[in-house]
């Protein structure tokens, strides 16, 4: 038994020395990431991230977001904190996760001829999927996720609530807010140093 604990113990202590990160200056060995997210604009989303590498399978990924009124009348807020590891030491590799985020937003939905407007508060906590891939043997790269967590929102109507928005329950529709919320999801092009 005492064999097993020392075993242990020497794995444990020497697993940081494991992954430390290789500071040679090569196109797989790069530390820290910077992308944008082209889909989000088209829906009217900026969305900005940063990752840093800081072993070999360990980074730390931020994200922050702004939601601009483009095809509705609905603006707000985002950010995302991500622990990531992954599978390969190297800049391209697949990896899992866990993430919190907060969200933001305030809308407008004509009812019937009367406007409601309403704010929306959302945090999650989850896990997700993903991969870095590089493109092309250059500097630039893309890196994709999915992922599910648990929402805790809250919904506050301001000038009254209605009973129903076209042909949904307003309580059907608070809900696909607060699930879309616990989504976690990107596409990203960026440059990695």
């Amino acid at each position: 038994m005492k064999k097993w604990v020392y075993l242990f113990i020497l794995l444990v202590a020497n697993t940081p020395a494991l992954s430390q990160v290789d500071t040679t200056d090569t196109i797989d060995n790069k530390r820290h990431a910077i992308q944008i997210n082209p889909v989000g604009i088209l829906g009217g989303a900026l969305g900005l991230n940063y990752e840093y590498r800081f072993m070999q399978r360990h980074a730390i990924f931020v994200e922050g977001s702004y939601v601009f009124p483009l095809f509705q009348n609905t603006k707000g807020y985002g950010a995302d904190m991500q622990y990531r590891f992954r599978f390969h030491p190297q800049t391209r590799s697949n990896f899992v996760g866990l993430f919190f985020k907060t969200a933001y937003a305030q809308s407008t939905i004509p009812v019937d001829r009367t406007n409601y407007d309403f704010s929306y508060k959302c945090y999650a906590v989850g896990i997700n999927y993903g991969w870095v891939k590089r493109l092309f043997k250059t500097k630039l790269d893309y890196e994709y996720h999915v992922g599910l967590g648990i929402p805790f929102s809250a919904f506050t109507w301001k000038n009254g609530r209605p009973d129903k928005i076209g042909t949904m329950q307003t309580s059907t529709f608070e809900k696909i807010y607060k699930y879309t919320a616990a989504l976690d999801a990107g596409l990203s092009f960026g440059l990695s140093f």
